[in-house]
Order: structure tokens, then sequence, then C-alpha cells
């Protein structure tokens, strides 16, 4: 009986020690904001870029998005060609560009002079209202990552702002209005001949973590194995 309960001791130990589940990993939270709600044609609309860099305030150093406007006939960047201004903290902006309604911006801190927050506003867009409608300003692709180790993408959320376009006078607003969350997972990049990351690969479990689970998977095994043998031995001898 002493065997029995030392067995299973054994065995309630080694699936303590099996890994857990990971918690939810901590992330940097996007979001665009402006100063209304309501616009005029003709008017400009200065949008900010902000990100909240929660655990990674001290480490993130380079954001590779795309900004997309869901409804170009409503609205469209002033200045085509280099449409987003950096602001303080990611102050290089090595790479933008505006094509089919997406603003694409590599945005990274100065190496020589490193901020000591990275949360605050990333940039501004200055869009131009064209007519009467809707239009909603999203991240469509965020890559983020941490000083010396950019090719481990962090996780990432992001809000979308909505933009109203009518014919009569603008609206002044204490807040943009946002609508949905979008939730960018931690990926592998892959780099691109531009210097800038494009691509994304699922993250997999690490072969060290594959080898412990099959390790801890063979001992319970065999502990179970002579488990049920000493379990037979006894019943035998009563």
């Amino acid at each position: 009986m002493r065997k029995i309960l030392a067995f299973i001791g054994i065995i309630a130990l080694v699936l303590f020690l099996l890994p857990q589940p990971s918690k939810a990993a901590d992330e940097a939270t996007f979001s665009a904001t402006s100063d209304k709600t309501s616009y005029a044609v003709g008017d400009e609309i200065t949008v900010s870029f902000s990100v909240d860099a929660g655990t990674y305030a001290s480490t993130l150093s380079v954001i590779d998005a795309d900004i997309k406007i869901s409804d170009t006939s409503v609205i469209e960047p002033k200045d085509k060609t280099t449409p987003f201004v950096a602001g303080n903290i990611f102050s290089s902006i090595p790479i933008q560009s505006y094509q089919n309604g997406v603003i694409n911006i590599v945005a990274m801190i100065n190496p020589d002079n490193k901020p000591s927050s990275r949360s605050g506003v990333i940039g501004t867009v200055v869009f131009k209202a064209l007519k009467p409608g809707q239009a909603t300003i999203s991240y469509d692709r965020i890559e983020a990552a941490q000083e010396g180790n950019e090719n481990d993408f962090i996780n990432t959320s992001a809000s979308s702002l909505v933009v109203t376009v009518g014919g009569g006078t603008s609206t002044v607003s204490n807040s943009s209005t946002t609508v949905g969350s979008t939730t960018y997972t931690k990926a592998v990049s892959t780099a691109t001949t531009t210097g800038a990351t494009k691509a994304a690969a699922a993250a997999t479990t690490g072969p060290e973590d594959t080898l412990l689970a099959i390790t801890l998977g063979g001992m319970i095994i065999f502990l179970i194995y002579n488990l049920l043998k000493i379990i037979k031995t006894s019943a035998s001898r009563l």
C-alpha cells in the first residue's frame, strides 16, 4: 500500500511540474485620435497616431505599420508623398509611402537620443475632407519590436477612428470616436529587401519546451506502468 501511495505522490509531482499554459502576454496598444468628430467639406483633418507601450515603455524601438483609409473618396492625405509627420518619441521615419488608401510607415527612436518613455504620439497625418460621408482610419497591420530584438514582434492591439464629413460646419468634440479593436499576435519576422519587416510567421513552441513535454510524458507513462504492476502483484497475493 505504501508503494502505491508513493507512486501516486510521484505522479502528482510530475503533473505539477508540467509546463502550465502561459498567461496572456503583455501588449502595446495603438490608437488614432482627432480633435473633432465631424468635419465640413474642405476641412483639414489632423489625426494623431499614438501608442501606449505598457511594459515595453522603456524598450520599444521600431514600429512598422500600415494605416488604412476605408473610403478615399471621403478623405485623403493632404501630402501623398510624405504624409506622416514624426513625433518626438519615434523621431525617425526612414520609410513611408501612400498607395491605394494605405499609408505605410516605419518609425524608429533615435539611438543617439533615446526617449525615457516610448508611450505617446508616434506621429500625425493631415487629411483633406473631400465630400460628405464617413471613413474609418484603422491600423491594417502592426509589427513592433524592442531594442536588440528587432526580429521578434511584441503583441499589439489597436482601435480605429471614424471620421464623418458633412456638408455644413465642423463639430468640435473633446474626444474622437473609436470603433472596434484589432489584436496583432506575436510573431517571428521575415526581412524584405526594403529593409522594413513585411511578413510574419506564427510563433511556435520552442524545442526546449517540446523536449520537456516529451520527457515528462514518458515519465508519467513509466510510473503508471509500474503502478499497475504493483497493483497486480498486490492483488495476486490476496
